[in-house]
């Protein structure tokens, strides 16, 4: 993982469902979980980033996984934003699922500044594991915003 920005793991995956491991990091705070995602989540997600940003002000909210201690797994909310400068942040919450956690449970929020051309990078990726159903995503993130 690299010092900013994100990865999604294929860890598992049957006929229903993917379990992705998502990291994420802005060189200072960041967090892993391990999220189950129906087998639609990652094209969906592709297919919503394709042509991001639009227009400055323009917002995407994807949720991977759950936040709700009663079902199995972490929550992964990662919120995109195009300022008016072109840049788009990413605003990422993450929490770990708590029955797994050994005494590491936790949640971290944090927010990763990236260009437009990493998400163009990204989308390729987040396809593979759609069709796949492995592999890994990366999504590269900028040392300051």
């Amino acid at each position: 993982m690299r010092d900013t920005g994100f990865q999604i793991e294929a860890i598992y995956s049957d006929e229903d469902l993917l379990q992705l491991r998502i990291q994420g990091s802005n060189g200072a705070y960041g967090g892993e979980a391990e999220v189950y995602v129906g087998l639609d989540k990652i094209p969906n997600m592709a297919r919503a980033l394709r042509g991001f940003p639009s227009t400055a002000g323009e917002n995407l909210v994807f949720e991977l996984g759950n936040f709700d201690p009663k079902y199995a797994g972490g929550g992964v909310l990662l919120q995109f934003q195009c300022g008016s400068t072109g840049k788009v942040s990413v605003e990422a919450t993450i929490e770990n699922d708590p029955k797994k956690s050994t005494g590491h449970f936790g949640k971290v929020q944090f927010t990763v500044w990236i260009e437009p051309a990493a998400i163009d990078l990204f989308i390729p990726m987040l396809e593979k594991i759609g069709v796949d159903r492995q592999g890994k995503a990366i999504l590269c993130g900028l040392t300051t915003g």
